[in-house]
């Protein structure tokens, strides 16, 4: 993945400017801003003298190069300033080969104390004036141009990040293909959760964020392959997590491999094992603990009632943007906060969650991708939006697949979609069943899409077995679905129930809870179905 997008671009352009090696006049930065987006698009194979002399600098459309040498001069002296810039840059090394307009840009890190970035990156959002957006001073400190922009390497992997817990994976006694496979397993599904980031087991990572080691044992006997790994702080004696996990020759390889992606999923997930430990402990930077631990927050408070709850986490989540410490994660768990508000699952905290959620997923840019809650937020947003297309919705969840297979909670954002609004029963269905297979449970709306497949497809009472596990006390959805499902069923018990739920969640409702759901903008059959039995 190229280190280059919208995003990136401005960054690396704030840094130049803020170094002074590009002298006080704007001539060069200007150049240098043009070759930049020209790069972006791959477009720098077709710049001209001719279009850069006008484009850039203004010259008329009678400009000839053979009589006017500003074009040539002025790469001259853009190409010197790089060389002043590089040999002080502890953040970006930027060439420009003779012959060409193409750039290159590396990345170096070399320790630099981040308060001090993140005062000087702020002070060249504000003096360049590009109309960079707060994710630049989110990003911009070297930081983890990893797990932010998501630029790995061939082999996953990727540079120390300052944002969130730096892990690596190490490997004894595996003694076979099989149990070998396991281990790039274990990296992949490591990759595919922006709560971490995955470097190699001989990077230090000093001064930055928590360091944590997997070791991984393997033993293949003719009756059982086995597999053991420990998660250890520091020192292999502080072991924080421990798994044993085997299976019998005999049966089927995805069921080793679904335990090992389920037990890494649940240590590594927002709210898992080690963002949880990884939040006791000392930071290089505490700040950046506490923003980090606003995600941890947000997911506990989500099975909480309590609306002084709600707006702890949430006056977290606001106030580590506003502070500049805060990952893409942290702006798509925001975003995440305020497409609920707009749902009704939440008391609106601002006058427009919608549009609110829309201006976070755009700070960002092309790169959600890269962040598991942005990418949770942008199928979130596409599904909700006014302006529905289809097409978009569906491309969105293709781009998620393609990354984030193993990542259950990324991938049950997908499922539901695919369901509720895409109304594509059928494959919604196949992505909750693998889904369960490497989740662990507790979260019922795991279950949502076999109760509204049940209830799309049974006229039985089996109906209320399955809806019974999609069941939420607080969520309204979940007890018209259910409720739904009773009525169907003709089950009075957990009719009584839904009602009383109901009629404690949705006392101010505008309307009846038919035309809550024709608000919801679920797929058409469902929509149908659901006011047919909800009333």
């Amino acid at each position: 993945m190229s280190i280059l997008s919208e995003s990136n671009i401005d960054i690396i352009l704030n840094e130049v400017a803020q170094s002074n090696a590009l002298g006080k006049s704007p001539r060069l930065l200007d150049l240098l801003t043009h070759l930049f987006r020209k790069n972006l698009n791959e477009d720098w194979r077709n710049l001209k003298q001719f279009s850069i002399a006008v484009d850039v600098f203004g010259r008329s459309d009678d400009f000839d190069p053979k009589l006017d040498s500003i074009v040539r001069v002025e790469m001259h002296r853009l190409r010197k300033a790089l060389r002043t810039y590089n040999a002080n840059s502890r953040y970006f090394q930027i060439h420009i080969p003779r012959g060409g307009y193409r750039i290159v840009v590396s990345e170096t890190c070399n320790g630099a104390d981040t308060d001090e970035v993140n005062t000087k990156s702020s002070s060249s959002i504000r003096k360049v004036g590009w109309g960079t957006t707060l994710v630049a001073t989110t990003i911009a400190a070297c930081l983890s141009l990893a797990s932010l922009w998501g630029y790995h390497n061939a082999l996953g992997y990727s540079l120390c990040s300052l944002n969130v817990p730096n892990i690596s994976v190490s490997t004894e006694l595996i003694d076979d293909e099989h149990l070998a496979s396991t281990f790039d397993l274990i990296k992949s599904v490591l990759s595919q959760h922006s709560s971490v980031n995955l470097v190699p087991e001989d990077t230090k990572c000093s001064n930055t964020t928590p360091r944590f080691y997997v070791l991984v044992e393997g033993r293949n006997t003719p009756s059982v392959h086995s597999l053991t790994f420990r998660v250890y702080h520091k020192h292999k004696t502080n072991i924080i997590h421990h798994s044993n996990l085997g299976v019998t020759r005999h049966n089927d390889d995805k069921i080793l491999f679904n335990d090992v992606i389920k037990s890494i999923v649940d240590m590594v997930k927002p709210y898992g094992t080690l963002p949880r430990y990884s939040a006791t402990v000392d930071w290089h930077d505490n700040k950046r603990r506490q923003a980090y631990s606003c995600q941890i927050d947000m997911y506990d408070g989500y099975s909480d009632g309590r609306y002084s709850v709600y707006q702890s986490y949430l006056h977290c989540l606001e106030k580590a943007i506003e502070s500049g410490f805060a990952t893409a994660d942290t702006y798509g768990a925001l975003a995440t906060t305020y497409l609920q508000q707009y749902a009704g699952y939440r008391e609106h905290t601002v006058p427009d969650p919608l549009d609110s959620a829309r201006k976070l997923i755009e700070m960002i840019g092309k790169d959600w991708i890269n962040s598991s809650e942005m990418v949770i937020a942008k199928i979130i947003y596409e599904s909700e939006r006014p302006d529905f297309r289809a097409d978009r919705l569906r491309n969105t969840i293709w781009n998620t697949e393609q990354r984030y297979q193993n990542n259950s909670l990324v991938m049950l954002n997908a499922a539901l979609r695919t369901g509720f609004k895409l109304g594509d029963w059928q494959k919604a269905k196949a992505m909750s069943d693998q889904i369960k297979t490497i989740h662990s449970g507790r979260d019922s709306s795991v279950f949502a899409i076999d109760a509204a497949y049940a209830f799309l497809n049974k006229n039985d009472q089996s109906i209320i077995d399955i809806c019974q596990l999609a069941y939420v006390e607080n969520s309204i959805i979940a007890n018209i679905l259910v409720k739904s499902c009773a009525n169907k069923a003709k089950n009075d018990n957990w009719k009584t129930l839904t009602d009383k739920n109901l009629e404690t969640l949705v006392g101010n409702l505008d309307g009846s809870l038919a035309t809550y759901v024709k608000r919801r903008n679920f797929d058409s059959k469902l929509t149908a179905e659901l006011i047919k039995y909800v009333e």
